[in-house]
């Protein structure tokens, strides 16, 4: 079921103002400030995600909007006193305000955010109405506003926020629910082109197996299914494709990664020694995703080509990620892009005592000719351990990119001799974490 008010994706945002940002004490703002603030709630927001996607999928609204209303809102909870906030006015995760409005339900109940998600359609419906040249996401972004402070205070495109709490209320929302991570993901079949041309004939739901067929012409374009009836229940539902040209949606195409799925792969994360890069007082998964935390910003200067090189080479861009983030620290831990005493190359370091470097350190060759690299070390580690799952050859392969293919002699120690004792551990535990970044 299509997400009929507009494509979150799709809106111009500035993010959250300094005022906004010094909610949490932070130093910067904007879209990155947006970001943090949602993130400090995501754990809280968690305990209503299945909430939040059944009313998204019935009031056929994406329900990452919902969530970053609900972030803004009340910090997912956290700011309230038994539901209410300070005046006693606002009720709700999504802040019903009681003075235009009776309550409905508990303050974190399903009927709550039903109702909240109702005043929130109606606002851009009254927008879409007063402007009526504007755009669906134009309407979309001016309900948010009208959310905050009423649809009359919205008196042009350019001004929405001038009267909103904070002077970013929309703008802010938005950026939350653009960095919520990817919801409904999409996996190409074994036999899809990469160019999604006409070749492009299944699609499977990961985890479980479900496989519809692709009828009538492509026609070289991207389609996409529809994951709101099927992605949250996993059912056995007719699967809708669109021309997403033609009909917005908000499901998220990712290109197959034929080598394994990177969440199924169990992971301890860094060790203490490599958690000592940053000097954390932690180690294991946590420390890993503080690591790739770390060089987010760097690494968002190469998604554009790691993306590109993923889909050519069938292999989850969030490991490509992953090992650019522990080889090299997405290029800040190198001089002149060398590293190692000078015996390995590029972002993902590859070695030149066993490989001729291809391109420039930073280049798109370069992080191609590395991912093939991995690839043949996955390869070989299927011929190797014909019995291992293929998650299991993932990570074997992960490993041998650091330390080769003979020192993987079994699963329960496949790290014993790479470097840390915790190489494809930390690397898988990275990948994981900007799986959730959108890579």
């Amino acid at each position: 079921m299509a997400y009929i008010y507009g494509d979150i994706m799709k809106i111009d945002t500035t993010g959250a103002s300094e005022k906004t940002a010094k909610q949490d004490k932070l130093t910067i703002k904007g879209v990155e400030a947006s970001k943090k603030l949602a993130e400090h709630d995501l754990a809280q927001v968690e305990k209503y995600k299945s909430m939040i996607t059944k009313v998204g999928k019935t009031k056929k609204i994406d329900p990452a909007v919902i969530a970053a209303i609900i972030s803004r809102e009340s910090r997912a909870g956290a700011v309230l006193n038994n539901g209410w906030d300070r005046a006693h006015k606002g009720f709700g995760l999504m802040q019903v305000d009681t003075q235009y409005h009776d309550k409905v339900g508990e303050w974190d109940s399903e009927q709550h955010i039903a109702q909240a998600t109702e005043i929130l359609i109606s606002f851009i419906k009254e927008i879409k109405v007063n402007f009526p040249k504007w755009t669906q996401e134009q309407c979309f972004k001016g309900g948010i506003a009208a959310y905050d402070k009423g649809v009359r205070r919205v008196t042009s495109y350019e001004t929405i926020d001038a009267i909103t709490t904070g002077l970013d209320y929309s703008n802010d929302v938005v950026a939350r629910a653009q960095c919520s991570g990817p919801h409904d993901q999409l996996l190409l079949g074994p036999h899809t082109a990469m160019n999604y041309g006409p070749s492009v004939d299944q699609v499977w739901i990961p985890d479980k197996g479900h496989t519809w067929a692709i009828t009538g012409p492509i026609q070289g374009q991207l389609w996409v299914i529809n994951l709101a009836e099927t992605w949250a229940s996993y059912g056995p539902c007719v699967a809708l494709v669109w021309n997403p040209d033609l009909v917005h949606t908000r499901t998220i195409i990712h290109c197959a990664c034929i080598y394994g799925n990177i969440m199924k792969i169990d992971t301890t994360g860094a060790s203490q020694a490599t958690a000592n890069q940053d000097r954390l007082n932690i180690n294991g998964v946590e420390a890993s995703k503080k690591l790739a935390e770390t060089d987010l910003a760097r690494m968002e200067n190469y998604k554009s080509m790691i993306t590109k090189v993923g889909r050519a080479k069938q292999m989850d861009p969030a490991v490509i990620a992953g090992i650019i983030s522990r080889e090299s620290r997405a290029g800040a831990a190198l001089e002149g892009g060398w590293g190692d005493h000078g015996n390995a190359f590029g972002l993902m370091q590859v070695d030149r005592r066993y490989h001729t470097p291809a391109g420039a350190w930073d280049s798109e060759q370069h992080i191609a000719q590395a991912t093939e690299i991995l690839i043949s070390f996955t390869k070989e580690i299927k011929a190797r351990f014909p019995m291992w799952s293929q998650e299991q050859c993932f990570k074997g392969g992960i490993s041998a990119y650091n330390a080769g293919v003979s020192t993987v002699s079994s699963y329960e120690n496949i790290d014993a001799r790479t470097t840390g004792n915790d190489y494809s551990n930390d690397v898988v535990a990275r990948a994981q974490w900007f799986k959730s970044k959108g890579y």
